[in-house]
């Protein structure tokens, strides 16, 4: 993949998360790069990642399949907490469950 495709992809990622994870890549672009890649306003931070180094483009990357893995493993706890309260709270299944266990 080229380097601005690579970019562009990056971007997109970046744009697309959560506004706290946006000031957590902040803090990491804060702390790697000099202040004239970053351009404040009052729209908010501007980062030309063209001038990123490769290093600074991997801990980005890193930090994004970190958050994509978390976002991952949330989703499969919430379908599974979904499953357990269908199985166990619900009015219907309780009862059954009661029978069940009287027979036995």
């Amino acid at each position: 993949m080229q380097k601005i495709e690579k970019l562009e992809q990056l971007r997109q990622q970046i744009e697309s998360l959560e506004k706290f994870h946006q000031t957590e890549i902040l803090k990491i672009l804060h702390e790697k790069v000099d202040k004239e890649v970053l351009n404040e306003n009052n729209n908010g931070t501007f980062v030309n990642l063209s001038s990123l180094n490769d290093d600074i483009i991997y801990d980005l990357e890193i930090y994004l399949n970190y958050v994509n893995k978390q976002e991952t493993q949330l989703d499969a706890l919430e379908n599974q907490k979904e499953e357990f309260k269908i199985k166990y709270f619900q009015k219907e299944n309780k009862d059954n469950t009661t029978l069940l266990n009287n027979e036995c």
